[in-house]
């Protein structure tokens, strides 16, 4: 939720501006009843995309159906009117980000309403010509499809009003109402059942006091679960027959529209916070009960099913924990209560049996933190609270900043008491702290000293997933970032405990060993890169060291991890501007780089000779596309509307035999792009999988999975979504074990949208045809995207660089702190933080000797170019006593093998296991070349070793690939490197 009042000032000009057009009243566009909003330009109406209920959602052009993903009714505010997207219950919304409320071309998405400026619109009869134009009341400007294109899929803009075609809209009626109300429950009175878990809304028996929670119970027809219906206002009144209290959205400061505010009972007052009206379900049986003074439903919270699961308002969205269902009362005996009482905090509740540390034995209620100290970083922000400018004052108010490298204001260590925890700042020695022991929501934070009288100061915890509700213990209320800013500085304050992503936080605990190299500059900013099998790293950027245009040559350096120096060189032979491309290493050891600013061009580097030559000509001119080396030795690249036409981006594929390239008619350049996006991104950065018999597996960054044949003209068929994950473009899917990939992080939109933390595991051992078992995996600690990851020889995924929300070309909201997964133990953990922020235009790389190479950024002759790398030394690098541990060497191993044989390799100690890990090529976050094989060990002679190769070429795709000997403590030796075709 966002909500964007403070901007006043900065709206005054566009406002004046307005006063030479025609101030029309608000009009009926759609009418009452609800329509579509439909292009004069190009006949197609706006719509999200059917079933996306996001936040940051597009809204772009489609053909008119009429469905309710094109349905948008109209609900007055401030100056004018929201319009709410039938299907989600969002509102067309001008994005708030940063500064971008008053920009020309900001983008216009769905988002929770919030009843601000940025969500209010009025619709104006065109100066010219028929139809209306939508002004947004926070800038002046007018709803556009961008570009003016007529094509499907067009997204929305604002931009200055001059009644041209593209935005000026038409509306037909929906020819229904958003759904009848109806008595539920009717004459008489009856339960209100929840559908998801079959349990009935009730307050606890015999409270009658104001603000007791509305939980769900096992139905029993007692009169603590009958709610009477009375009419009032524009609906009804829901009157509790045990308390004859009323079902009541908390009404404490401004909780009243937003998302997650708690419901309870109240003393009816006949007010819009305790009207609703009884509205069927769009699908499916049931209704939901919609609370006039928002226009959100009533949601049993979390969709939990357990017993005692309480009540919040949220966005309809038709979801089974928002419909409800109805049995008659027995009987009409009326019991009611005097109604005197006062509200307590929300978020009931210890959490689950802990074990709390220190304190002469003290185990304080709740949950334990996963360690003593560590960073406390808001989910929705990934930014972490912090004792601003590092003060030792007491009585400095808390806020949130971007989680900085060695900065101890930002570190809190858990000290356990009799009923919780204090939080002391590692700088100040102080603790966290509700100022003047306030219980109200909207309280402020700051730092006090640690004395156990002070109210306000103890805290228990509450673990959610992967996150924790830090919770204070005087007042039941959660630490909460104040109105879910993304914003540096934003207060820290006490709220209602909602589960929502503002009020929950990561606590990460201190990195375990791992270090970086210092700063090593180089002379151009990389864009892209790949390990030779010298183990040396070429890197490049343009036809500029450090900006890019256009061009017939690209600047490229080699870098040398040994002696730390590196070589640069412009490459021109191959008539190619190699930005913005296609890579991927081919089984005779060549690098394959197509499209980018040349659209159309192929370059092939041979680092057995150092040669660079000219490939034939892309059929579909491409850039920001993807390539994949397959299990037949050939290339298929694939997307890329960034250069060349947008859509139509059919994959072809080149082999070195055919010396051509063939499209594949039959896989569409649009199937595989997210629904609803603009296909200028939409069909940008493929994860794609090389598997057997030809075949290749797109894991995203759509939500939908495809499998894809590349025989003859291809076949493309749906391999399911991606669990319950959304769009994540800008994010990263790692093949970290035989068909297994790790996806992490990621975005719903290119740019100025908020990042996920969200990571799956994606396995499509089944083959083709089938459909991958997809499982959540531990979340990020710091949601990101424009990161990259990389596949250690352990199977452990280190993710580095990003930003929270991704803007190209600046350092905002960076995210320092790399993180290492673990598959077999499923935990994320941050890692020694990096020493420049690694975002748009960085890459990332595994090197033969184990450890991970990041470098670049920027590339735009401004603050965010980063001409300089640097290596990370993770974790398995060193032993239990915190130093470098003594490695394992291959002291003998082939340099070329086949598919399916059995190959020796000798070592200096005993080792326990071997991993192969391939030769990456990596850009704009995607390296599909990367990929790690564990080998079985089929027999052994002291150290030498039979090491069994699997013989399809779907599992180890022919290639160079890096073989690696771990020894019992996961140590890894410098790899050989291993021909195998």
């Amino acid at each position: 939720m966002r909500t964007f009042l403070t901007i006043s000032a900065l709206l005054a000009p566009m406002v004046t501006a307005l006063l030479g057009t025609p101030a029309l009243a608000q009009s009926a566009l759609p009418g009452p009843g609800g329509g579509t909003l439909k292009a004069a330009h190009s006949g197609l109406c706006l719509a999200v995309a059917a079933g996306n209920r996001a936040d940051g959602a597009a809204v772009t052009q489609q053909p008119c159906t009429g469905g309710d993903e094109q349905i948008w009714d109209t609900k007055p505010q401030r100056s004018g009117v929201a319009y709410v997207n039938r299907m989600s219950g969002k509102c067309l919304n001008v994005s708030g980000l940063t500064n971008a409320l008053t920009q020309a071309g900001t983008q216009v998405f769905q988002w929770t309403c919030a009843g601000a400026a940025n969500d209010t619109w009025t619709a104006q009869a065109q100066t010219w010509g028929s139809g209306y134009r939508l002004v947004a009341e926070v800038s002046g400007m007018c709803l556009n499809v961008s570009g003016a294109f007529t094509s499907v899929g067009a997204g929305t803009i604002q931009w200055p009003c001059v009644g041209a075609a593209n935005e000026t809209f038409t509306s037909t009626a929906a020819g229904r109402a958003a759904a009848p109300q109806s008595a539920l429950p009717g004459p008489g009175g009856g339960t209100l059942k929840a559908a998801h878990s079959g349990l009935c809304l009730a307050v606890a028996a015999g409270n009658r006091a104001d603000g007791a929670a509305i939980t769900q119970q096992p139905c029993t027809g007692g009169d603590e679960q009958i709610w009477d219906t009375k009419p009032q206002r524009s609906g009804v009144a829901y009157v509790n027959r045990m308390s004859g209290k009323c079902l009541n959205v908390s009404g404490l400061t401004n909780a009243l529209t937003q998302a997650g505010t708690q419901v309870f009972q109240w003393t009816c007052a006949g007010a819009a916070n305790d009207t609703w009206t009884a509205q069927a379900q769009t699908w499916g049986s049931g209704y939901r009960l919609v609370a006039e003074v928002s226009g959100m439903c009533l949601n049993v919270n979390g969709a939990f099913t357990s017993v005692g699961a309480g009540t919040i308002q949220w966005p309809c969205v038709g979801a089974v924990n928002e419909t409800f269902s109805s049995a008659p009362a027995a009987g009409m005996g009326s019991t009611t209560g005097p109604g005197t009482g006062t509200v307590g905090g929300s978020g009931s509740g210890t959490g689950g049996g802990s074990t709390g540390g220190g304190g002469g034995g003290t185990v304080p209620p709740g949950d334990a933190p996963p360690a003593t100290t560590g960073l406390i970083v808001a989910k929705h922000s990934a930014m972490c609270v912090e004792n601003p400018g590092a003060q030792t004052a007491a009585g400095v108010g808390i806020d949130q900043w971007p989680c900085e490298p060695g900065a101890t204001h930002m570190d809190w260590t858990f000290v356990p008491a009799s009923t919780g925890y204090q939080i002391r700042n590692a700088k100040s020695g102080l603790c966290l702290t509700v100022t003047n022991g306030a219980t109200n929501n909207g309280a402020g934070t700051s730092q006090q000293s640690c004395d156990a009288s002070t109210t306000g100061g103890l805290w228990t915890l509450r673990k959610v997933g992967g996150f924790y509700e830090i919770v204070a213990v005087h007042s039941g209320r959660c630490l909460t970032v104040s109105s879910a800013s993304r914003d540096n500085n934003a207060a820290v304050i006490q709220w209602d405990c909602t589960l929502q992503d503002n009020t929950v936080f990561a606590l990460v605990p201190p990195a375990p060993p791992s270090a970086w190299t210092p700063l090593t500059t180089l002379g151009l900013v990389p864009v892209s890169a790949t390990v030779m099998p010298s183990g040396k790293v070429m890197l490049w950027a343009a036809e500029s060291r450090t900006s890019f245009g256009s061009g017939n040559g690209t600047w490229i350096t080699v870098y040398d991890p040994g002696t730390g120096t590196s070589n640069d060189t412009y490459v021109s032979n191959t008539n190619h501007d190699m930005f913005c491309v296609g890579t991927n290493l081919l089984p005779d050891g060549r690098m394959m780089i197509t499209g980018g600013i040349t659209a159309g061009g192929t370059s092939l580097y041979n680092p057995d000779t150092n040669q660079w030559s000219t490939g034939p000509t892309l059929t579909i001119p491409r850039g920001y596309n993807a390539n994949v080396t397959l299990s037949t030795g050939e290339t298929m690249t694939y997307g890329g509307s960034w250069s060349g036409n947008i859509g139509g981006k059919s994959a072809e594929v080149w082999s070195a035999a055919a010396r051509s390239w063939r499209v594949l008619t039959n896989v569409s350049g649009d199937a595989a792009a997210e629904p609803g996006v603009d296909l200028y991104r939409a069909d940008n950065h493929f994860w794609l999988f090389g598997v057997s018999n030809g075949y290749v597996f797109h894991a995203g960054p759509s939500r939908e999975m495809h499998w894809i044949g590349t025989g003859g003209t291809g076949s493309f068929a749906s391999a399911g979504n991606r669990a319950d994950d959304a769009f994540s473009i800008n994010g990263t899917a790692t093949m970290f074990d035989v068909n297994r990939i790790f996806k992490a992080g990621g975005a719903p939109q290119y740019q100025y949208q908020p990042a996920n933390g969200a990571t799956y595991t994606i396995d499509i051992g089944r083959g083709p045809g089938s459909t991958p078992t997809v499982a959540a995996a531990a979340p990020l600690q710091f949601a990101r995207a424009f990161h990259n990851s990389v596949v250690l020889p352990s199977g452990d995924v280190i993710v580095v660089g990003g930003q929270t929300v991704p803007i190209p070309f600046t350092d905002s909201t960076p995210i320092y702190y790399p993180e290492l997964w673990s598959p077999t133990k499923n935990t994320v953990v941050r890692l020694a933080p990096i020493s420049v922020p690694r975002t748009y235009h960085s890459i990332a790389l595994l090197l033969p000797d184990g450890r991970v190479l990041s470098a670049g950024g920027g590339l735009c002759n401004c603050s965010a170019d980063h001409p300089n790398l640097q290596i990370l030394t993770p974790p398995y690098l060193y032993g239990a006593n915190g130093q470098l541990a003594s490695r394992p060497a291959i002291t003998a191993a082939p340099t070329a093998a086949a598919l399916g044989s059995t190959i020796k390799a000798t070592t200096d100690r005993a080792v326990r296991s071997f991993a192969l890990v391939r030769l990456g090529s990596t850009t704009h976050t995607v390296n599909n070349d990367q990929r790690r094989v564990p080998l079985t060990i089929s027999g052994s002679n002291g150290t030498q070793y039979i090491l069994a190769l699997p013989s399809d070429p779907g599992i180890v795709t022919p290639g160079n690939w890096m073989l690696f000997a771990l020894d019992a403590g996961g140590v890894p030796s410098i790899a050989k490197i291993m021909r195998i075709r």
